[in-house]
C-alpha cells in the first residue's frame, strides 16, 4: 500500500501537536541513514482547494495499512473522526489494523478486559460493535510537552518502539534491537562522512594555501620585474642622457674647430668641422640644447660652403 498508516485525530492543538510527534517520530525511528522513511498520511498535508476532502479521506484509508486513531473526547464528538473510523471499520473491514493512541480523557476497561462503554469519554460509541476487545493501545495523556514526545525521552522511545513493531510486523525486542544496530550504524557512518569532509577540508585548505602562496609569488615576481624594469628604463635613460652630453661636447668641439678655421681663411677644413656637428643634430633632432644652436650651424655651414665654392 502506499501508506504504512493513516492518522486520524481532531485538528485541536492537542490532536495537532500529537500527530506531529507521532509521525515524525515513526519516520526517524530505526531508519537507516540512506533508505526512506515510511509515509505517514495525514489530511493536513495533502488539503488541497481542488480536491474533495471525503474523496482525499477515503483514498487515504484505502491506501493505508494502518489507522492510528488519536483518542480524545474531542476526537470522540467529531463527525470527521467518526466517519473514518466507521470507513475504516465497517466498509474496510480492518479493525485489526486499528491502532489507539490516547491523548486525552479516559478509556476505562472492565473486569474482562473489554471497555467499559458508560465509563469511556475518547471513544466514540459507533466503534462498540467492532471493538470486542481493546486493540493495540497506547497512553500519551503524560506527554504534555515537545520534551516529552521526543525521542530523546525514554518512555515516549518505548511507546514509539511497540507502535514501530506493529507497523512493521516486527517483535518490539527485535525491533529494539535493530534500532540499536541501526543507532551505530548511523553513527559509523555519520563518522566516515565526517572523516570525508574533513579530509576534504583539508585538501581544499591546502589547496587554497597553495593558491595564495603561489599568487603571493606571482605577485612578488610581478613587483620584481616591475623594479627590474624601472631599473632597466634608468639604466637606459643614463645611458642616453650619458651619450647625448658626450655628443653635446663634440657638438661644441667640432663648431669650435670649424671657427678656428674659417677664422684662419681654410674654409673647406671648417666645412668638415661644420658638417660632423650638423652629423650630430640629425642623431639628436629633438635636444634642447643641440636645437638652441641649430640655426648659428646652419649659418656658418652655409658660409663656410660658399666660401669653399669661392675658393675653387
Amino acid at each position: 500500500m502506499k501508506y504504512k498508516a493513516f492518522i486520524s485525530c481532531r485538528h485541536s492543538e492537542n490532536g495537532r501537536r500529537h500527530a506531529v510527534a507521532l509521525e515524525t517520530a515513526l519516520k526517524r525511528y530505526a531508519k537507516p541513514t540512506l533508505s526512506r522513511p515510511m509515509k505517514i498520511f495525514r489530511d493536513e498535508k495533502h488539503m488541497k482547494p481542488d480536491i474533495s476532502l471525503p474523496k482525499l479521506i477515503r483514498d487515504g484509508l484505502e491506501d493505508s495499512e494502518f489507522l492510528i486513531f488519536l483518542a480524545e473526547k474531542a476526537s470522540a464528538e467529531s463527525q470527521w473522526c467518526g466517519e473514518e473510523l466507521e470507513y475504516w471499520c465497517g466498509h474496510l473491514q480492518r479493525t485489526d489494523r486499528l491502532i489507539i493512541a490516547l491523548i486525552d480523557d479516559d478509556i476505562v476497561l472492565d473486569g474482562t478486559n473489554s471497555i467499559d462503554w458508560e465509563q469511556t469519554t475518547a471513544l466514540p460509541r459507533l466503534l462498540q460493535p467492532y471493538l470486542t476487545s481493546i486493540p493495540l493501545y497506547m497512553d500519551l495523556r503524560w506527554a504534555e510537552s515537545a520534551t516529552d514526545t521526543d525521542l530523546q525521552h525514554p518512555k515516549y522511545r518505548h511507546e514509539i518502539n511497540a507502535l514501530a513493531a506493529r507497523l512493521r510486523g516486527l517483535n518490539p525486542e527485535d525491533l529494539n534491537d535493530e534500532e540499536i544496530r541501526v543507532f551505530r550504524r548511523n553513527i559509523r557512518l555519520r563518522n566516515e562522512a565526517i572523516a570525508v569532509l574533513l579530509a576534504m577540508l583539508g585538501v581544499s585548505v591546502g589547496a587554497t594555501f597553495w593558491a595564495l602562496d603561489a599568487q603571493r609569488e606571482a605577485e612578488e615576481s610581478a613587483v620584481e620585474a616591475l623594479r627590474q624594469q624601472k631599473i632597466a628604463e634608468k639604466n637606459l635613460a643614463d645611458r642616453i642622457e650619458q651619450e647625448t652630453q658626450k655628443e653635446r661636447l663634440n657638438f661644441d668641439r667640432y663648431v669650435s674647430n670649424g671657427d678656428v678655421f674659417a677664422n684662419s681663411g681654410d674654409f673647406s677644413i671648417a666645412l668638415r668641422y661644420y658638417q660632423k656637428a650638423d652629423s650630430i643634430l640629425l642623431k639628436f633632432p629633438d635636444d634642447p640644447q643641440l636645437l638652441a644652436k641649430k640655426e648659428a650651424l646652419a649659418q656658418k655651414l652655409n658660409l663656410a660652403l660658399a666660401k669653399t665654392q669661392t675658393q675653387r
